[in-house]
């Protein structure tokens, strides 16, 4: 049986026995199920499979363990209530789980109804939920890491351009710093997180990141000039490297 909602009497319950017992193949079970069974003279073996799986609100575990626990149930008006020092949010006399959109701001009710601060994963995504509840965007520091949650609040992971600035989050979703290898190419992330362009001294050696932030091999003419980047490491020279050459183009 799956119990699928509550009133003031008890759960709402979806049993497995189809019309022939209760309207449609539902019924409400009252709260007290020891009291209920014995007054109905139904054996308690019969709900070992909710008291063993815990409770459940459309499809979704809301407490486990082998002593269920009673929902909260609705009363007064629609909107924002405290329970138990959390907030839940109810529409039309039920509680509302999931994503709930409230004077323009998103909020998230998780399954069992309370609403969720911090970071929550959602259908494979991850997001963050402030200290009110609101749905982060934007640049978010979080235990000395920087991440970026899009417009939608999901967290950017790999390349993102925010206000014509590249930047890259790992798979982790916390932003890069330093050298970053991507398909073979090697970018450069400022301390600031923003991908370097065009000239930058690195432990006392030079190299130039062309318009698309990778860094450049072999013969290259900037701004007039002609230049040879290393094209592979070798003995105290790095990859990408400026090397100095003579007027034959022999390195010097």
């Amino acid at each position: 049986m799956l119990i699928v909602g509550w009133d003031k009497t008890g759960f709402t319950v979806l049993n497995s026995w189809g019309d022939g017992f209760g309207k449609k193949g539902l019924f409400t079970m009252p709260y007290s199920i020891v009291d209920w069974s014995q007054r109905h003279n139904f054996p308690l073996s019969m709900f070992d499979a909710w008291a063993v799986d815990g409770v459940y609100l459309n499809g979704k575990l809301l407490e486990t363990g082998a002593e269920p626990i009673t929902p909260p149930t609705p009363s007064g008006d629609d909107g924002w209530y405290k329970q138990d020092g959390k907030w839940r949010y109810r529409e039309n006399g039920k509680d509302v789980t999931g994503w709930k959109k409230v004077q323009g701001v998103w909020y998230y009710l998780k399954a069992d109804g309370y609403m969720a601060t911090g970071w929550v994963k959602v259908d494979g995504k991850w997001y963050y939920l402030k200290t009110n509840g609101a749905m982060q965007t934007g640049w978010l520091l979080d235990k000395n890491k920087w991440y970026y949650l899009k417009s939608n609040g999901e967290m950017a992971t790999g390349w993102q351009k925010v206000d014509n600035v590249w930047y890259y989050l790992d798979a982790s979703g916390a932003m890069k710093t330093g050298w970053l290898k991507d398909k073979g190419e090697w970018y450069y992330l400022e301390e600031s997180g923003a991908m370097k362009t065009g000239w930058k001294e690195i432990d006392k050696r030079w190299y130039w990141f062309d318009s698309s932030g990778k860094a450049v091999r072999g013969f290259r003419t900037v701004a007039g000039k002609d230049y040879y980047f290393a094209e592979e490491a070798f003995q105290s020279v790095k990859e990408c490297q400026m090397l100095k050459t003579d007027g034959s183009g022999a390195i010097v």
